[in-house]
């Protein structure tokens, strides 16, 4: 990922340490585990009409096994049962937006530095997927 921020904002240690302590929040963050062993975070928000998905990162042991995929697959299929569509947006230049588009999201709005993509109520695919752990304190559900 850091490759992606320093080509849109650049880097500076500092800010990036700053900026993650202003909003990093773990007791919003979910653990993606994959035969108990834990492979990724996931973190989306319920907003009144839809759900937006913030954050999802596969650890490198783990890419390119479908891990993120289903997740999203898993998190689409609920938001569908709900009526609800699913957004996020990307870095430009992060290629994850291919990824986006198989899965279902398009682009509806660009902005200098992200794709605003999103996806419609109806569009998942079901599928397994991995677990995920809930912040602290809270019951187990899936994505």
């Amino acid at each position: 990922m850091r490759e992606y921020v320093a080509a849109v904002y650049g880097w500076e240690d500092s800010a990036q340490r700053r900026m993650f302590e202003e909003k990093f929040d773990p007791a919003r963050i979910r653990i993606i585990q994959v035969d108990g062993h834990d492979a990724g975070l996931l973190e989306v928000e319920e907003r009144e009409d839809h759900l937006f998905l913030s954050l999802i990162e596969v650890l490198p042991a783990f890419q390119k096994k479908d891990i993120g995929s289903a997740v999203i697959r898993s998190i689409l299929a609920d938001a569908s049962r709900a009526k609800k569509g699913v957004f996020l947006q990307v870095l430009r230049p992060n290629p994850a937006r291919i990824i986006y588009e198989r899965l279902g999201f398009s682009v509806f709005d660009d902005t200098a530095t992200h794709h605003k993509m999103k996806s419609e109520p109806n569009q998942a695919a079901p599928s397994t997927t991995p677990a995920v752990t809930p912040p602290a304190g809270q019951e187990a559900r899936p994505p």
